[in-house]
């Protein structure tokens, strides 16, 4: 693991490193969404932050992703009855070094952790590296969606 790699909750302050992430068609070219404006980061940092008021372990928890000091993209899951869903996004100048998948083994031993059962991510069947890094993960490829997605689920034993 990538020790220079930790996650801290998103705040309001990251709308604008946000808006650069998920403004860029390089990263957001397989998301299922559009790319955000400047107010649609804004109000998900505001949201984002909101979330870690809601309780221990809230059921929509989404991070900023730091690597050597710098914001390098985000990671988040919500969850439910037992089951989590887990997404990220990382800047191109971070890619392909081992800093995703730092920041998913982190996010893993979180919801471990906290006794969730599995863990499910979704990918545009496009988007090999991220299909890469959920089955370098333990992930396991599932039935794709209705959507056309690649599906994967990481089973989590319980204590």
């Amino acid at each position: 693991m990538n020790p220079d790699v930790t996650l801290r909750p998103m705040a309001q302050h990251d709308a604008p490193m946000l808006f650069d992430l998920e403004s860029r068609p390089e990263v957001n070219r397989y998301q299922s969404y559009d790319v955000f404006d400047l107010e649609q980061a804004e109000r998900y940092a505001r949201e984002a932050e909101e979330s870690w008021a809601s309780g221990d372990f809230p059921t929509w928890q989404e991070f900023v992703i730091e690597a050597q000091g710098a914001w390098a993209g985000r990671i988040g899951f919500e969850h439910d009855d037992g089951r989590a869903t887990v997404w990220f996004a990382i800047l191109p100048a971070f890619q392909g070094q081992g800093i995703a998948r730092a920041a998913l083994a982190q996010v893993v031993e979180l919801i471990r952790q906290a006794g969730l059962t599995e863990i499910w991510g979704y990918c545009d069947p496009d988007n090999i590296p991220s299909a890469r890094l959920m089955l370098a993960s333990g992930f396991q490829e599932q039935a794709p969606e209705a959507s056309g997605d690649r599906a994967f689920c990481l089973p989590l034993p319980g204590e």
